[in-house]
């Protein structure tokens, strides 16, 4: 999926082991919402999985 992930363009920010309702929690950025639910679908094969889009606190607050 990693290797998937590279080809594709996409950039992994970060990839934790949590405790609670979540296994793990995996931070990429890519290049499009699209390219994001593709990488999404092929880990559903394997895992339950939930998708976010998060935006930095800067931007966010510029918005406000």
């Amino acid at each position: 999926m990693l290797d998937d992930m590279k080809r594709n363009g996409i950039q992994l920010l970060g990839f934790y082991w949590t405790l609670g309702r979540y296994d793990t929690v995996l931070i990429f950025n890519a290049p499009s919402e699209k390219d994001a639910m593709e990488i999404a679908i092929d880990a559903a094969e394997l895992v339950a999985t939930e998708t976010m889009l998060a935006f930095p606190r800067e931007e966010t607050t510029r918005l406000l």
